[in-house]
């Protein structure tokens, strides 16, 4: 990794790196200069940054920048192909794209582009999105959850374009106190995600077509930032209410067996 303290700096690296080329020869032997800035990364939910850049041909390169590094315009010089970068970090250590069966996602924030280095120079300013979605789960106004609840879905991860893998996702939600139980989910690809919900004995009470509920109240999983979610559940689990940061209403659901 290459990093360096001031942006005016790139105009003196990229005639640099045109010097080692002379006009004589073809600057296609060249490698392209691939630069991004990550100033605007917020350090208070990302730590460390992953980067990863592949080709049709396999990794082009894999980097790690910590926070202090930000402020730094990032380099590397990249051959002449269509690159894909993605970059991935959160505010912990746990900072996989892949989520193990049983596991929820970590609370990943992402950029990823595709990067055109057919050219001399190729710049990127980074953006990290919120690419997950925290659920909290309240129980009609009591500060335990009698029930346990489990969330199956079809995505198990990020693969190394940034985008949704398809695979087994469960995971029990845990109780955070005078809060509720949370889960934190990957970005969905359509509206198959359920909720299992047990009692103390283990034994299924009822299943809530969950994923089906949030799209009928307007959530939208393709949003470059994915909204924090709440759920409330009635105290007969047969009704539910789910609200979202920059909803106006709550949507409400009578569910019968």
């Amino acid at each position: 990794m290459k990093i360096m303290p001031s942006k005016a700096l790139l105009f003196v690296w990229v005639n640099l790196a045109l010097c080692c080329c002379s006009v004589k020869e073809d600057r296609s032997a060249c490698p392209c200069l691939l630069t991004m800035d990550l100033s605007a990364i917020d350090t208070s939910v990302v730590k460390v940054l992953n980067v990863l850049a592949t080709s049709s041909d396999g990794i082009v390169f894999s980097d790690t920048v910590q926070s202090d590094d930000f402020s730094f315009l990032y380099a590397r010089e990249v051959p002449h192909k269509d690159i894909r970068v993605t970059l991935w970090g959160t505010a912990g250590l746990d900072d996989r794209l892949d989520i193990p069966y049983g596991c929820e996602c970590p609370a990943l924030y992402m950029h990823a582009f595709d990067a055109d280095t057919s050219g001399e120079t190729f710049h990127e300013i980074v953006g990290m999105k919120k690419n997950h979605c925290r659920l909290t789960v309240l129980f009609d106004g009591e500060v335990e959850m009698p029930y346990s609840l489990t969330f199956r879905g079809n995505v198990c991860g990020y693969d190394y374009k940034g985008l949704p893998s398809e695979g087994d996702f469960a995971c029990v939600a845990y109780p955070v106190e005078d809060v509720g139980s949370q889960i934190t989910l990957p970005r969905q690809l359509d509206a198959s995600l359920m909720l299992d919900v047990e009692d103390e004995g283990s034994s299924l009470v009822k299943t809530f077509a969950i994923g089906e509920y949030l799209v009928k109240s307007g959530y939208d999983w393709t949003d470059a930032d994915l909204e924090d979610v709440t759920i409330v559940l009635d105290y007969y689990v047969t009704g539910l209410t789910i609200t979202y940061k920059g909803w106006d209403e709550e949507h409400t659901y009578n569910v019968t067996i």
